[in-house]
Parts: structure tokens; sequence; C-alpha cells
């Protein structure tokens, strides 16, 4: 098998699925050509692309429930900052979209019911959100049921139905154990999702990344105030431009074919043998690349034209049907001297295994050191940039490098990682989702590439100043 024949073939039928208007599926290894005298352990990338949304009368409506933390802490330029974000979501929803705002502090409350944002429930809108004002406590599990009530009551099929909830705390009131709080929210949801805003050093963490990932929604981490903005614009950008939804990738391993090692660690995995494997993904936005890295045994007796076969399954918002994709996963098996294992490998894996196996070293390091084990977490840190560093060979990964460099200090000790756990947080969510990676990222501003041109210029909107736009 030529590398460079198999590469356009991929690409050629890439394109054309994106010219058609399709979610393209791409299977690509690292290797292609294996020494048919042995086993061998290889890399296998499943790249999901989105196509262009054409014009913005393609995306579905949006009904938005946005639930916000009005307790103590939130006083002053953090509520300021939430408070004019809103008003940039009101500014950029259309007289179809729907919205509502619930607060909660000690108590919960509906301040603006769910409604159309006409002209003039949109000035309606921006004159409560003006009064918003801190109060007391963090009742969380009392604004999360209550935002997903107001999205109930205003749910469309039709719609893209999200509750986004915000907090820079920890939930000392109502249900604060996540592990009763998410059965409860997912029984709630129906056909629902939930997006979370954790601010600061002090929410927890860990409740918000179960319940983001059970909400089936996106969480947002920002160490400080001035990201705010930008975390909206994300949110408001992905909703905007949601392309394919319910999205299952079903793999079927061949014969004489193991499985090794599942990166995808952010991904729901409903069934897990030998030889089948399901995975739900998140929505996948216009122009979005989403990746999965799969690492295979496979055996010298294997079938070279069916290392695995890949079915994808999703829910085409813009044509409003399901529509499924077949890949099967071929390689070729030669004599020693034609093998690729001595050349080059490909250079799109190549960056795919620096950024999972960054990731994977940052899930390492915050199990050891939540364990108080800081030596271990440092040398998970240390093996993972060895990997990256050995990919640099073939790929330009420096800046998943830095990153690693970056973030290493937070696990030095005890004090380091008490003082930056969020901020390391973020940054291991940054890797861990199969998104793209900004190639001018620091892992611990947790940077992800904008999806389109329609989030990038909404990030710019949003972190205009109203006074800066009156200028």
């Amino acid at each position: 098998m030529n590398k460079m024949d198999y590469i356009a073939k991929e690409e050629k039928e890439q394109k054309a699925k994106l010219e058609q208007g399709n979610l393209a599926t791409c299977v690509k290894f690292d290797y292609y050509n294996f020494d048919k005298n042995k086993d061998h352990e290889s890399y296998m990338l499943i790249a999901l692309t989105a196509p262009e949304m054409k014009s913005a009368a393609e995306r579905k409506l949006l009904n938005i429930s946005a639930c916000l933390d009005v307790s103590g802490s939130m006083q002053g330029e953090k509520l300021e900052h939430v408070k004019r974000s809103m008003r940039k979501l009101v500014q950029h929803l259309t007289e179809k979209d729907i919205l509502g705002i619930v607060v909660f502090s000690t108590r919960i409350e509906e301040v603006l019911k769910s409604m159309k944002m006409t002209a003039e429930n949109k000035e309606k809108a921006i004159k409560i959100i003006e009064k918003i004002q801190s109060q007391d406590s963090t009742n969380l599990s009392g604004g999360l049921f209550k935002s997903i009530e107001q999205a109930k009551a205003a749910f469309n099929k039709d719609f893209i139905n999200r509750v986004m909830l915000f907090t820079d705390g920890q939930a000392n009131e109502g249900i604060i154990d996540t592990d009763l709080l998410s059965p409860k929210m997912i029984e709630q949801l129906g056909g629902i999702s939930a997006s979370f805003f954790g601010f600061g050093h002090d929410y927890n963490e860990q409740m918000l990344t179960k319940l983001s990932k059970d909400g089936k929604g996106n969480l947002h981490h920002l160490a400080t105030s001035e990201e705010i903005p930008t975390a909206f614009a994300k949110e408001l950008g992905g909703l905007l431009t949601v392309f394919a939804q319910n999205i299952e990738i079903n793999m079927k391993l061949g014969k004489e074919v193991e499985m090794i090692e599942n990166y995808n660690s952010e991904f729901k995995t409903d069934k897990n043998d030998k030889k089948n494997f399901v995975l739900q993904v998140n929505d996948i936005y216009s122009q979005e690349n989403r990746n999965l890295l799969f690492k295979l045994k496979i055996s010298k007796d294997a079938n070279e034209d069916n290392i695995a076969k890949v079915n994808v399954a999703y829910i085409d918002l813009i044509k409003n049907k399901k529509v499924e994709d077949d890949k099967i996963a071929m390689i070729k098996f030669v004599n020693k001297d034609k093998a690729d294992e001595a050349k080059d490998i490909d250079k799109e894996v190549a960056m795919q295994i620096s950024i999972f196996e960054a990731a994977k070293a940052q899930e390492q390091a915050t199990v050891f050191a939540k364990q108080g084990n800081f030596t271990a977490a440092a040398a998970a840190i240390n093996l993972g940039g060895g990997i990256v560093r050995g990919m640099s060979a073939f790929v330009n990964n420096a800046n998943v490098s830095q990153d690693l460099d970056a973030v290493g200090s937070f696990y030095d000790n005890s004090d380091s990682y008490a003082a930056n756990v969020n901020l390391a947080n973020a940054a291991r969510a940054t890797y861990s989702t199969g998104r793209s990676v900004d190639n001018n990222s620091k892992l611990s501003k947790s940077r992800m590439k904008s999806a389109n041109v329609v989030t990038a210029s909404l990030m710019a909107d949003f972190n205009e100043k109203d006074e800066d736009k009156k200028a």
C-alpha cells in the first residue's frame, strides 16, 4: 500500500463528503505498511469533520435557560462580566429564539420567564439583567432544577434546548452530593442538554465535570473573570452552529486485532468488550474537527483488508434526518524492507498522539496528586512529555510540549497543586475532549481552537466593551 495514495484517497473522500454537506469520517494509522513477519502495536485515528454552514438561516433555533449564581462571592467584577455577557447573548438571539433566566443563591428566582427574543422582549431582558445583584449562599441544585423546569416549559423538539449554569463556588445548600445530584438531573433533563461554567479556584470542579458529561453539554473552566466573555461566546458560537447531534460511533475490530487503549476518556462508552465498541460523542459544530484515538495490537495473522469496521451515525440538524457513514480500516503487510516503521509516520496521527498522550499524562498526574503522591504525579507528566518529544521528529508539536512544561510545576507539591488545581483541571479538560487545540495554545489558559468564523466573530464582539463600541 502506498501511504500517500491511501492518505490522498481518504482526503478525497473527506472533501467530497464536506462538499455534499455531510459529516466526513477519515480513518488513519500511524503506519500503513507493516512487517508481515511480526505482530504490531499501532495507533488508529478516527477524525470527524463537519461541513460549513452556508448561512445563518440553516441553523436550529435556540431555547436557552441561563442559570446564574448570584451568591455573595459573585459580587463585583465577576457578576459584572456575567451581566455584560448576558446582554451580548440577548443581542445575538433572533426574534424566534427563546431565553429565560434563573438566579440562585439561598433563594431560587425566575427573573425572566422563557420568551421569544423580539425587540420588545430583548429590551425587557436587558433591563432585568441590569437589576441582578449578588445575595447569599449557593443552592446550585435548586437553581439547576428550576432552570431545567423553565427550559422544559418552552421545550421544542425542533430547537436546541440548553441550560447554561454559571457558578464560582461550592454548593452548600440543596443537594450537594454529586452522586445524588447527577442522576436526578439526568432524570429531569429529557431532551435538554446542560453546559456549566466554573469561575475561579473555589468551585467544585469534580461536580461540574460530572454534570457537564452527564448533561451532554460543555464545561468551561475560567481562571479569571476576564475569561467570562470568551467562554460565553464559545458556548453561543457552538449553539449557533451545531451541525450534528446524537453522534454514535460503532467500531468492530477484525480477527486477530485487539484494543490496547481507548484514549477517549471524555466520551461515554456504552458497550466495551474485546471486539465491539460504542462511543457516544457530543454535538459537533460547523467546520469543527473531532478526533478519537485508539491503540491496537495487530497480529501478523490479521486480515489486512479488515482491521476495523467503523460506522458513524448522527442526526443532521440541517437536513433534519439520521445519516450513517461506513468505513473499513485497512493496512498492508509487506516484507521488512518495505515496512514503514523506520520511516516518517502520518503527521496528523503523530499530532493527535501528542495531544492525547498529553491529556493522559495529566489525567494520571491528577489521580496521583489527589492521593498526595506528587512524585508519581511529576513522573506521569515527565513520561507524557517524553512521548510528546518523541513525536516531534515527525510533526511540529512544540506547543504541546510547552503546554506540558507550563503545568508541570502545578504537581510539584501540595501547595502548588492547591494553588493551581482549577488551572490544572482546565488544562486537562482542554486536551481530553477530542476537539482541536489551537496552535498557539497555552494549556494553562485552556485555549481551544475556534470551531468556525461565527465563534471567532462572537469572541471578538463579546470581548468588546460597550463603551468601546460607542466610541
